[in-house]
């Protein structure tokens, strides 16, 4: 977690995950770097320094399981988790796979320093751990491991289900699927010019392949962004601020967020509301995650999840889809300069981890020429202004598809990110750089 006080903190046991690839053959080399105490989309910590982008060492590799995605330049693959687009940017910005398992299917026994508002497993939203990869192949290997008796078992969870092949396999020869594709983004944060595009050749490949493609509205799309980043701010800050790491020296590029979060509410109050008369509001949206809640403002967010859930939950009924096919990062690989800022944005990769829901990502494309430039009709903040900044000297940087399926259809998530890497045949096109 990139904290200098855990330096010496080296676990009795192996985590589950990791035991069970461990006597499958697995041999850990590394630990990938990550953000400090993982709150930030940028992998970077005053223990291990900055974990760059293997398309360009000028870029960010994302965060906070960015470290991992980076490594896939000397390793077969890593293992990451996720609370708010951990899995998703990384693989993303450094043009790889990740999958995200549904939320319940698995725990994270050895993964989560214990904290009391975890206490009783009674959080809504709960970290979500698994495999970045190179290629689909690969992932279908591991997580058939992951969700293998022996894992199960050793999580206590025998009477969950196991990976069914059969699904995988039906999925592959379903001559008709039907996918949503996502049309509201404005609302919340423009997608860059490849976000774009590759989002269409994703409509195109499908169709041509006899799929049915969908128009879908997420609902209340802005609101959903920010209860996610509500919860998400509420166990990490909470979690600083129990463990007293917010001492610590290496602490200090967060440690005013902590502070804020648990004792000093009244600033980022203010500053949301200043930041808004300006006409930032994103940025005033974000500090209000800052604001800490009490019990009965925590129960109105569980309320408020509960609601999108049932939400989202329809529309994938009414609908009749398989899946959602979104884009998790509305831009490519951001610089470190601009990466605080950039950071706070309402991206898309927030929706699953929320929903609790199964994801894949899959790299679709990458930055051409013509597309290192950014606009966003709707706003014109600061968020805006960074984006705009970073697209510039972009050109060949990757960005990544999100395939989000419904809860325990996890297999068929893994067949339709094979179907899309078939059809855009990204690693031959641009092979992952190699270590030098």
């Amino acid at each position: 977690m990139g904290v200098g006080s855990r330096i010496d903190n080296i676990s009795e046991e192996d985590a589950h995950i990791v035991a069970v690839y461990k006597n499958q053959g697995g041999i850990p080399v590394v630990k990938g770097n990550t953000p400090t105490i993982c709150l930030s989309l940028h992998s970077t910590n005053k223990v291990w320094g900055t974990a760059k982008n293997p398309w360009n060492n000028k870029r960010s590799c994302g965060g906070s399981s960015g470290g991992d995605a980076a490594l896939l330049t000397c390793v077969n693959f890593g293992i990451g988790s996720d609370l708010g687009g951990s899995l998703r940017c990384p693989a993303s910005f450094c043009g790889c796979m990740s999958f995200m398992p549904t939320a319940r299917r698995q725990i994270s026994h050895g993964n989560e320093t214990y904290s009391e508002i975890k206490k009783g497993d009674m959080h809504p939203m709960n970290i979500v751990l698994g495999p970045i990869t190179k290629n689909s192949e690969d992932m279908l290997r591991l997580m058939k491991v992951y969700l293998s008796e022996e894992k199960l078992k050793m999580d206590g969870l025998d009477y969950k289900l196991r990976f069914d092949q059969s699904i995988y396999e039906d999925t592959l020869s379903c001559k008709k699927l039907r996918i949503g594709t996502i049309t509201n983004y404005d609302e919340v944060l423009t997608l860059c010019p490849t976000g774009k595009r590759i989002l269409q050749e994703a409509r195109e490949h499908l169709t041509r392949l006899g799929h049915e493609v969908v128009e879908i509205e997420i609902p209340e799309f802005e609101e959903q962004c920010t209860s996610q980043g509500k919860l998400l701010v509420n166990q990490v800050c909470h979690y600083a601020g129990i463990e007293n790491n917010i001492h610590c020296d290496d602490l200090q590029s967060v440690s005013l967020l902590v502070n804020m979060y648990n004792g000093y509410s009244i600033i980022p109050k203010t500053l949301s509301f200043f930041t808004k008369l300006v006409g930032e509001t994103r940025a005033s949206n974000a500090l209000k995650l800052l604001i800490k809640l009490d019990a009965d403002g925590f129960k109105e967010l569980c309320k408020t999840r509960d609601r999108h859930v049932s939400q989202i939950s329809k529309i994938f009924q009414d609908e009749k889809l398989d899946a959602i096919l979104t884009v998790p990062m509305a831009f490519p690989a951001m610089t470190p300069e601009v990466a605080e800022e950039v950071g706070l944005a309402p991206i898309a990769a927030r929706l699953a981890i929320y929903w609790q829901f199964p994801s894949a990502t899959i790299p679709a494309g990458v930055v051409e020429e013509d597309e290192q430039k950014y606009e966003d009709k709707l706003f014109n903040d600061i968020i805006t202004k960074k984006i705009r900044q970073m697209m510039q000297d972009s050109k060949g940087l990757p960005l990544g598809l999100e395939i989000i399926g419904k809860p325990f259809k996890d297999e068929q998530v893994l067949a339709i990110m094979k179907i899309l890497e078939d059809s855009f045949k990204f690693q031959e096109k641009h092979p992952y750089p190699k270590y030098e």
